[in-house]
């Protein structure tokens, strides 16, 4: 029977270096691999952005579905320079995009983002708070009211379930980072030298639409009252959403940014205000004559061919003309 072998000082020193050295490697790669997991849903690049002013920027997004393609990204986030620091409008669908925006502003300036406004409820456009609020916690997100007044757990988590689901899971992650003050219609709110007009039409593309006029730089906001090349059911109302337009383009702006698509002059909302007028005044001539949404929609498929290749037009064109005619059969009794 042999003698246990006795490990001698120097031997044991040795072994125990090996041992930490193979821990701290073994925690050193589980590290690497959890950041892997966690950067994983980060934007794979980020999109230009566009200089509409000596003082605005937009990124504009994508206007296809969110996909693992755009990571869930598809709107236009704003940026406006001010004496005190950078506002952001929209700051997109997840953390990730806010986070991209975040690198985009720092790009171009060494302020801070003191300020974010969300045009509307709609996840696509104000789930990216978290990314900036990660960034900088200090600065002040606002909205309308019926926004602020929301769930935002909720209503994000309705909105991040799509989102993942659509592009398998690069929303992943993030978390409903809602509003801190709520503005009204007529309201400016000054940050720095900028004052940032506040109209607020009441219902149109949604129940909680605002507008966001700089008129230092005559740059207005529209938020999903206006898009181009991407077109969706989530309208409230014709009647208000036209109105809200209109409004829009009397305020004095001459740059126009809309939720989607690209911005530009009187253009872009001009073209957006001419198919919502002209599925409503079909629905409304087809409702006169007895027929019904169903026997509607030929004629105003026909009427708005000229969309036909916008993003989502097959899948929302019926939508839109059965809300277009539920409206117009309230206000026609």
């Amino acid at each position: 029977m042999k003698a246990n072998k006795t490990i001698s000082g120097p031997q044991q020193l040795i072994l125990a270096v090996w041992y930490f050295a193979a821990v701290l490697l073994l925690t050193t790669l589980m590290m690497n691999m959890s950041g892997a997991a966690e950067s994983s849903h980060a934007i794979t690049r980020d999109y230009p952005m566009h200089k509409l002013t000596a003082n605005v920027y937009v990124i504009q997004g994508p206007t296809e579905q969110p996909s693992p393609g755009n990571q869930a990204f598809r709107n236009n986030p704003g940026i406006v320079l001010t004496s005190e620091g950078v506002v952001v409008i929209d700051p997109g669908s997840t953390a990730y995009v806010g986070e991209m925006v975040v690198r985009r502003v720092k790009a171009i300036t060494d302020k801070p983002i003191v300020a974010v406004f969300n045009s509307h409820a709609h996840g696509d456009h104000w789930l990216g708070n978290e990314g900036i609020k990660l960034a900088y916690p200090r600065a002040v997100i606002y909205a309308d009211s019926a926004m602020k007044e929301m769930n935002a757990h909720d209503e994000g988590e309705m909105w991040l379930k799509a989102f993942n689901d659509l592009s398998h899971g690069a929303a992943e992650g993030t978390h409903a980072v809602g509003v801190d003050v709520a503005v009204r219609d007529g309201e400016i709110i000054k940050i720095g030298d900028t004052e940032f007009h506040i109209l607020r039409p009441g219902a149109a593309h949604s129940n909680s639409d605002i507008m966001v006029y700089v008129p230092a730089e005559k740059v207005l906001f529209f938020g999903d009252i206006v898009r181009d090349g991407l077109l969706g059911p989530f309208l409230s109302s014709f009647k208000g959403n036209i109105e809200a337009i209109d409004r829009g383009l009397a305020c004095g702006a001459t740059i126009f940014v809309p939720g989607h698509g690209r911005s530009g002059d009187t253009t872009v909302a001009k073209n957006y205000r001419q198919f919502l007028h002209t599925v409503r005044e079909q629905v409304r001539a087809g409702f006169r004559e007895g027929a019904s949404d169903f026997d509607v929609k030929p004629k105003v498929e026909q009427s708005t061919r000229a969309f036909s290749k916008w993003t989502e037009y097959k899948e929302s064109i019926g939508k839109l003309v059965n809300i277009a005619y539920l409206e117009v059969e309230k206000e026609e009794f």
